[in-house]
């Protein structure tokens, strides 16, 4: 098979696992649907082999939060073997808030899973084509017996929500290490999140 070829097979696998491969994966700034780590590496490894591709590990930067937490940026590159020549793609900048350990580990399935979509696999979830055939059912049975029934605050339409602690923690780390002086104001999550994808398209400045 041409590595064209390679890559449709790759996606059609991961059509077929359905459901069960796809995640709702939390940022600092939302959310979005993507692949499961696990079942995308399944699927490369199904056509590409362990020794057809891989991931280089340029950089990886910390911000440790408030609560505990940590914000890590990965930066990866992905080569995949054609013929006899590894040809590299890349970089790709990946992110996670998690404990430390894991946010890091998250840092770089998420840098991978990007990488990987420059070369068009699992590309879908990039593009923001993947929902789940189902939504989630969530049980609340349980929890209107134990407790009396509250009246939650109407929506206000237009409403606007401030930017999170974590996205204004990285909004400023982000800028310092790209040499961007003065960190651009903003007043939503939105606005945080453009920003953020902004910055992390810059170069890092060199010392």
């Amino acid at each position: 098979m041409t590595i064209t070829e390679k890559i449709v097979e790759i996606n059609r696998i991961l059509d077929g696992f359905g459901d069960e491969a796809i995640q709702e994966e939390k940022r600092p700034w939302g959310s979005l649907w993507g692949y499961k780590p696990q079942y995308l590496i399944d699927a490369v490894n199904q056509v590409l082999k362990e020794d057809g591709w891989g991931y280089k590990l340029i950089t990886i930067q910390t911000t440790p939060l408030d609560n505990g937490r940590t914000t890590a940026i990965a930066q990866v590159e992905i080569y995949i073997k054609i013929g006899e020549t590894l040809v590299c793609k890349g970089p790709q900048f990946g992110v996670s808030t998690n404990y430390p350990g894991d946010a890091e580990k998250g840092a770089i399935t998420d840098g991978i899973g990007k990488g990987l979509s420059l070369w068009g696999i699992g590309s879908k979830a990039y593009r923001g084509l993947l929902r789940p055939t189902k939504e989630p059912v969530v049980e609340k049975k349980e929890e209107q017996q134990e407790k009396p029934k509250q009246v939650e605050p109407a929506a206000i339409e237009g409403e606007v929500k401030p930017p999170s602690k974590a996205q204004l923690v990285l909004l400023k780390k982000l800028a310092s290490e790209r040499g961007v002086e003065e960190v651009v104001s903003v007043s939503s999550k939105e606005e945080a999140d453009r920003e953020i994808k902004r910055l992390i398209s810059l170069p890092v400045a060199t010392k």
